[in-house]
């Protein structure tokens, strides 16, 4: 059990959140299993069977992506040519020391922190560029040892504000996401000295106040700012308004933010992204200074606006605008209908709210739409129809009821890679045959009680290499041997 439960455990890491240009890797857990790789093989996903034994990667020249555990990290010592490294273990300090001999990493992801001194080891991979890692203080003064590192993400609860100030130091660094649940607001005003910070992505902490960001928003280079979780004091983002170089402001689940804070941010000429999504108590007046924006992009109002929701969606005229999230707001469905004037919009959220099946009806109108979300919204099967008219949609995400006869012909959407399907209990076995037959699908999130071994194999037989997300499936007895057979597929349990 110990030993599926770490395989099941190095799936779950193969996601990689730092992948690009990803190198699937090859699951193996005994020397026999290492024997058998090809030569070439260039990434490999390692849980030793047996502690006491010895294994041997040092046939394997080409490797590049090693996914592993604190036990399996000295076995990689002479893989000198390795780029990306995945830890799921805690612990890990004193395990690294076996890998001083490596200069050619790139990426370097562990999965459960903290990470501290024992970076030190590395010191001599100076190509290292990409950390996401819960990191201590000590792990925090290290960083300014790779002078190649622009990409940092530390979720852990072990960061202090003397580590933040030391962090602060590796100057190199692009890209900063922090939780900041545990730090003294005051101690994030270091970040402001990062000479080349571009991405500030700041989670879960107290108090935020004008002062504050009036130092952030010094930062000449940023161009992305997200405060996820926070609560801020009225104003606090007004030292924002007008930032000449800020392009993404994402305000998801912050409290506090009032029309005074957001208006401001219309006058921020390079803004192409704004969420104000699940900041609930908005008036709608503070949407309309966006209105004309010649720039934005994307507009998340997700549960954003408490009243005057028609004056500040009907009266968008974006030109560039192309998503747009109006789920949990109260809508006139005209409004909904009155989209179409927007000429780029191509991603739609909607649902929830007061919307029903007239809001859904108008917006299947919409049909150059290339994504779409529904949810918590009930329409039959003639409203429902109009989804199938809609012939450029590549993604398709329902929190909500379909009909069984609209679900068996979502394969007539011939663009449709992405989809993700809720309630998971909705599909039958006849539904779950009909998704197997959308040509171009290559990334699905759905389960229940109707999902099988035959099904499983079928999907990923039809769409080798799709990410397959699936959850409450007890009649699934063992996917792991499939996921070995078709590395290149990605098959994910969401149920813990």
């Amino acid at each position: 059990m110990y030993r599926l439960l770490a395989i099941a455990a190095l799936l779950f890491l193969a996601q990689g959140a730092l992948a690009r240009d990803y190198n699937w890797p090859l699951w193996v857990t005994t020397q026999a299993e290492i024997d058998a790789l090809p030569a070439d093989a260039d990434a490999v996903a390692f849980q030793p069977d047996d502690e006491s034994a010895k294994y041997d990667f040092s046939r394997l020249k080409d490797l590049r992506t090693v996914h592993t555990c604190r036990t399996g990290i000295r076995w990689f010592a002479s893989a000198t040519g390795v780029t990306k490294l995945v830890i799921l273990d805690d612990d890990i300090d004193d395990e690294l020391s076996a890998l001083k001999g490596w200069t050619r990493l790139e990426e370097l992801e562990v999965l459960r922190g903290p990470l501290g001194a024992g970076l030190e080891s590395l010191k001599g991979c100076k190509r290292l560029r990409a950390i996401d890692a819960p990191l201590d203080d000590r792990g925090a003064e290290k960083l300014k040892l790779f002078p190649a590192l622009e990409w940092v993400t530390s979720n852990g609860t072990e960061l202090g504000s003397v580590g933040v100030k030391r962090l602060a130091e590796a100057v190199s660094i692009r890209h900063l996401v922090l939780r900041a649940d545990m730090l003294l607001p005051s101690s994030l005003v270091a970040l402001a000295a990062m000479p080349k910070l571009e991405t500030l992505d700041l989670t879960s902490a107290d108090d935020f106040d004008a002062p504050m960001v009036e130092q952030l928003a010094g930062i000449k280079g940023l161009k992305r700012f997200k405060l996820n979780g926070r609560v801020l004091d009225p104003g606090a983002l007004k030292p924002l308004g007008g930032h000449k170089g800020i392009e993404e402001i994402d305000l998801l689940w912050s409290k506090g933010c009032t029309e005074a804070d957001i208006e401001p941010l219309a006058a921020c000429p390079m803004l192409r992204v704004l969420k104000l999504s699940i900041n609930a108590g908005l008036i709608g007046d503070a949407i309309l200074p966006f209105a004309t924006h010649a720039r934005l992009e994307t507009l998340g109002l997700r549960w954003a606006i408490a009243s005057r929701a028609d004056e500040a969606v009907s009266g968008l005229k974006c030109p560039a605008l192309r998503e747009l999230d109006i789920t949990g707001l109260r809508l006139d469905p005209e409004t909904v209908a009155g989209l179409a004037d927007l000429p780029s919009l191509k991603v739609l959220h909607l649902g929830a709210g007061n919307m029903a099946e007239a809001h859904l009806k108008r917006a299947l109108k919409l049909e150059t739409l290339e994504g779409l979300e529904v949810t918590t919204l009930t329409a039959g099967e003639e409203t429902w129809q109009g989804l199938l008219q809609v012939k450029t949609l590549e993604w398709l995400e329902v929190d909500c009821a379909m009909p069984a006869a609209i679900v068996s012909r979502l394969h007539e959407l011939s663009e449709l890679r992405h989809l993700r399907m809720f309630p998971e209990h909705n599909l039958s076995p006849e539904e779950w045959a009909s998704l197997t037959t959308i040509g171009k699908l290559e990334w699905l999130h759905a389960g229940g009680p109707n999902l099988t071994d035959e099904v499983m194999r079928a999907m990923v037989e039809k769409h080798p290499g799709i990410t397959f997300y699936f959850g409450g499936a007890p009649k699934l007895t063992d996917w792991l041997p499939l996921q070995k057979e078709y590395p290149h597929s990605e098959l994910v349990g969401t149920d813990g």
